[in-house]
């Protein structure tokens, strides 16, 4: 506070200069330092000077004597300057809604609060903040108003606020009030932190929601097997699915097809084959995908022998192989220069009625090409 006054009767002492000048800035911190002393109506004194003196306040500016009104907890005034504010066109951000938020909930008034967030929704000038809905959320928890605070807490990270350090805070005040998310909760939060690439830190939220028995269930393994995969980390992505199965948890077919191209793309087949052989003794139905980039994967590495096989089970598990399956297989022997059996099942795929795509077309086109030059040498 010593501060505070020392720096207003150095701002007094110089504005009897004649030479004195002072800016929007320097003003904008006497305004600061006459809030701090509690004396709001002088720092609205300086906003006067501003205007007289030509000077235009800036977002800064209202931003700071609305919030000395409000830790002074004169609502009815702070409420009244911010509708000035928003209503004729005063600078304002993200911020000056923060403010006068935070000032609602600190006097209870929660519902006037979540009025102007919803506003700020439907005027969609101004997106909220992350301290726009934390007031709220702090309010709620303390009031135990478990399903608002939840419900808000979705709504913040749908909004793409999931910052870990404060979402780390969320977590923590609602365990101090006995408030624990379920896990859907949980795994939008997961969803929005994958999305931002944060897989480490996910992983990490995944440990503790076990640590709270709040079980991760298939969607929530399932967002974030994905995007190890997508993002190579491989290693982290075994180790989550072995998580999984100790738990009794498994993937669905999306997410397991999602692991095993990761894997085929890789060279893994080892691994691939593993994962198949896994999927067929928890009872999971190997759908085409499957099959395919087993097939994708043996073609890659130049073992058609294995890829023919994995074609070749298709049938025997009731899954009939697509115009992929055959382009797939047919480029693989091709590349193999094994062109006879590539043009075998070409014709095949046609008898079976299968509409051949560009892909079948440029294949068939090279098959011929050899051929030629074959016959011709």
């Amino acid at each position: 506070m010593n501060h505070h006054s020392t720096v207003v009767s150095m701002f007094r002492e110089m504005a009897g200069c004649d030479c004195f000048r002072p800016d929007v800035y320097t003003m904008n911190i006497v305004i600061k330092c006459f809030c701090c002393l509690k004396k709001v109506d002088l720092g609205f004194s300086v906003l006067g000077t501003m205007i007289k003196t030509g000077h235009k306040h800036d977002a800064c500016t209202m931003n700071t004597l609305l919030d000395g009104l409000c830790k002074e907890g004169v609502m009815a005034m702070a409420s009244e300057l911010f509708r000035e504010i928003v209503e004729k066109g005063h600078p304002c951000n993200d911020v000056t809604y923060a403010i006068i938020i935070n000032g609602f909930c600190k006097v209870g008034e929660t519902r006037k609060a979540l009025e102007l967030l919803k506003e700020m929704f439907n005027n969609r000038r101004i997106k909220p903040s992350l301290y726009c809905f934390s007031p709220i959320i702090d309010r709620w928890c303390k009031e135990g108003r478990v399903d608002e605070a939840l419900g808000l807490f979705q709504d913040m990270i749908n909004c793409g606020h999931s910052q870990w350090k404060e979402v780390t805070r969320f977590l923590q005040n609602m365990a101090n009030y006995g408030i624990s998310p379920d896990i859907v909760t949980y795994n939008i939060l997961l969803d929005a932190q994958c999305k931002e690439g944060r897989t480490s830190e996910v992983i990490h939220l995944v440990e503790a929601i076990t640590d709270k028995d709040a079980f991760p269930n298939a969607m929530t393994y399932g967002s974030l097997l994905g995007r190890l995969c997508h993002s190579g980390k491989l290693e982290d992505a075994e180790r989550l699915f072995g998580d999984m199965a100790s738990q009794k948890n498994f993937p669905d077919i999306i997410t397991l097809n999602v692991i095993l191209n990761a894997l085929s793309d890789q060279g893994m087949m080892e691994k691939a084959q593993k994962l198949v052989d896994a999927m067929i003794e928890h009872g999971k139905e190997l759908d085409t995908i499957t099959f395919n980039t087993l097939i994708k994967g043996y073609c890659l590495q130049g073992k058609m022998d294995k890829a023919k096989d994995v074609f070749d089970q298709m049938a025997l598990k009731g899954v009939l192989p697509d115009t992929i399956s055959y382009n797939t297989l047919v480029t693989g022997y091709v590349k193999a220069n094994k062109f006879g059996i590539a043009s075998k099942l070409f014709n095949d795929m046609i008898q079976k009625g299968l509409v051949p795509n560009h892909v079948t077309h440029n294949t068939w086109k090279r098959i011929r090409s050899c051929r030629h030059q074959a016959f011709v040498h």
